[in-house]
């Protein structure tokens, strides 16, 4: 069976900076990569939360001293450590962090390819009332085809093992947090808007198979909003009510074949949690295939099996 292995991070910036959370990043990441009996040594996407290596609640002048142009020699930090990565563990890396376009500041998620070369900088769509402070909305979702490292595996009663390594064609669109709800939580329910944009599209390989497809969704999903009482914001987070969410508005994709890879970070700002619980979700199967606890930090490893792929591999 031929396997995608993705891996999702989930930290907790605090109150450092952000070289200091880079580190720390990276220290869990490496953890993860050092486990070849769990697919480290295979990855073939590495994906971290929104504005992963800052606090994600911003003034306009505190988001102008944090941006970065993600573009050529003046990357910045998150993204050169990206690119850094990237080369590194010859995977796909996709990190979160307040992107600077002339004078206009986005909430960006910059996807890397394992060159270290940018394949594309997604800028979130619906803004969130504490994006609304200093970023500019995002013109639409981002879809591009990138190439990963792909393992296929031999299961036995034994357990599985590798058997060849090889490359894949990924059809991946990307989200960011409040893009997954309805436009400023206005539109219709069933507009299902960020779900549909990975449902319509229809990238294909030689052979006419349709590309396996993964939602790359980075997030700094919260257990309450600012205007919340008090009492809301303590409350403990609800694991199982966070994810059965992001499944009901996921809710076209479901029986497609699409893996949801999502990372959110942890952690608490002005009382307010942030949630946790990334995940990996099988859209074919509806099952969640690996799970981040709330209050845990760590990055977890899954095999994403591209069914249907095979004649797209070039093994080694």
């Amino acid at each position: 069976r031929t396997a995608l292995v993705a891996c999702v991070v989930q930290n907790d910036p605090g109150a450092r900076t952000k070289r200091e959370n880079l580190a720390r990043v990276s220290a869990i990441v490496e953890r993860a990569l050092d486990d070849v009996e769990g697919g480290g040594g295979d990855v073939g996407v590495v994906v971290c939360a929104e504005c992963f290596a800052h606090e994600y609640a911003l003034t306009a002048e505190r988001a102008r001293a944090l941006s970065e142009t993600g573009a050529g020699e003046r990357d910045g930090e998150c993204v050169t450590w990206a690119r850094a990565l990237a080369t590194r563990a010859r995977c796909v890396v996709v990190v979160g962090y307040v992107r600077a376009v002339g004078r206009s500041l986005f909430n960006a998620q910059t996807m890397v390819d394992s060159a270290g070369d940018v394949v594309a900088h997604h800028h979130k769509v619906h803004l969130y009332d504490m994006d609304e402070a200093w970023a500019d909305e995002g013109e639409g979702f981002t879809t591009s085809v990138v190439k990963m490292r792909t393992v296929v595996r031999e299961e036995s009663a034994s357990g599985a093992r590798v058997v060849a390594r090889g490359t894949a064609n990924v059809l991946c669109t990307q989200g960011i947090c409040m893009d997954i709800n309805p436009y400023q939580f206005k539109a219709p329910w069933d507009a299902y808007e960020l779900a549909n944009a990975v449902k319509v599209a229809k990238e294909v390989n030689d052979d006419g198979t349709k590309l396996h497809q993964l939602l790359l969704f980075s997030s700094a999903w919260t257990n309450a909003h600012p205007n919340d009482t008090d009492e809301l914001k303590r409350a403990p987070v609800d694991a199982a009510d966070v994810v059965n969410y992001w499944f009901a508005r996921l809710e076209p994709l479901r029986g497609t074949k699409a893996h949801f890879v999502c990372s959110n970070r942890i952690g608490e700002e002005n009382l307010i949690k942030f949630c946790g619980c990334s995940c990996v979700i099988d859209m074919r199967a509806q099952k969640v295939l690996t799970f981040i606890p709330p209050r845990s930090e760590g990055a977890k490893l899954v095999h994403i099996v591209l069914e249907d792929d095979q004649d797209d591999l070039d093994h080694e």
